[in-house]
């Protein structure tokens, strides 16, 4: 389970196999502001997962996340840092939202929604391959 934060961090959860509890097993790090919307990746046979989280930064930041998460036995919870920063928005980017077979990313703002799309199924290289700007009244 993936939880935003205000405080600009997200945390995934997993549940305890030893206990009816849930324990953090990772830290997402990377925006200067409030987390507003974050979102798993469907998962069509990658080796790993892929969260998107959007903030009131203006960044999209992509995580990878392994397929076998842990809850953290350690005092500190490790920190995933971010696989990549989707750079475009100019002000809050209030949701993002996967396709269907996790392969493109919708981003939305006041300023506009972006298409994003990867590079060749190479996970780290994104790139914006539409914007719909707002129209005014």
């Amino acid at each position: 389970m993936a939880v935003a934060t205000a405080a600009g961090s997200s945390y995934l959860w997993i549940q305890d196999r030893d206990r009816p509890s849930w324990r953090i097993s990772k830290i997402l790090a990377g925006h200067t502001g409030s987390v507003l919307s974050i979102a798993w990746a469907p998962n069509p046979g990658r080796g790993y997962h892929l969260v998107a989280s959007s903030g009131s930064d203006g960044q999209v930041i992509l995580y990878k996340v392994p397929t076998t998460l842990r809850p953290s036995q350690k005092t500190e919870v490790p920190v995933l840092e971010p696989l990549t920063v989707l750079e475009g928005h100019t002000g809050p980017v209030w949701r993002a939202e996967w396709n269907v077979s996790g392969t493109a990313l919708a981003t939305s703002g006041d300023d506009a929604t972006r298409l994003w799309q990867s590079r060749a199924h190479d996970s780290s290289q994104w790139h914006c391959v539409g914007t719909v700007d707002p129209v005014s009244m």
